[in-house]
């Protein structure tokens, strides 16, 4: 008598195509996510998970777990699949401390895979010293936010995405700032070679997408 897994090989179509047509489906499927925690202001305050496709404008959706479903077809599809929504997909957050909040959910072999990595920022949530100079996040302190962001092992790319306006400092001098305190590694997490862009958007809502 064959085990379950022996005869999903034999019976699935999917399981039955060579490995590198499988992984094409995969990525398909699993792949060219923007995921972003958002928290969400009602009677009943709470932090909510939306996605859309990366580069689309239109409406975010609540992301459920129709998204992740095949990966629970069977065991081997789990096997080969299962790391490929963090290795494929950004991961971003209305603020600083959303973003924090939705990497701390993710387990230590899930963080060491994400690649990609959006930042939306906007002069109120960020601090600044006597001078001007950019210390980081108002809502997010570095002993809390360290253990998360030194975890990401495989991170890729950083977009910083800059909501609203800038104040008194003009565009040019910000984004270098941002600039020298991502690649000066936020809280010390950056590794060599890792991709940081900053970018503008004219509403947080909007940060999804480069302006």
């Amino acid at each position: 008598m064959l085990c379950s897994s022996h005869r999903n090989q034999l019976d699935s179509p999917l399981l039955r195509l060579p490995g590198e047509l499988r992984n094409a489906i995969y990525e398909q499927v699993l792949g060219n996510w923007d995921f972003r925690m958002v928290y969400i202001k009602n009677a009943y305050p709470q932090l909510g998970l939306y996605c859309r496709r990366v580069g689309e404008s239109g409406r975010w959706q609540r992301l459920t777990s129709a998204l992740t479903t095949l990966l629970f077809v069977c065991r081997q599809i789990y096997a080969e699949a299962r790391y490929l929504p963090f290795t494929l997909n950004v991961f971003g957050g209305k603020t600083m401390w959303c973003l924090h909040k939705l990497l701390d959910r993710l387990n230590d072999n899930q963080r060491r895979r994400v690649t990609n990595v959006r930042l939306v920022l906007s002069r109120k949530n960020m601090a600044w010293d006597e001078k001007g100079k950019l210390i980081g996040s108002r809502l997010v302190t570095a002993d809390d936010a360290r253990p998360v962001f030194q975890g990401l092992y495989g991170l890729r790319r950083v977009v910083i995405a800059w909501a609203g306006r800038t104040g008194r400092i003009n565009w040019a001098t910000l984004r270098g700032s941002l600039g020298t305190w991502v690649k000066g590694g936020m809280y010390g997490a950056l590794n060599d070679g890792v991709e940081v862009r900053v970018v503008r958007t004219r509403r947080v809502e909007d940060a999804a997408t480069d302006v």
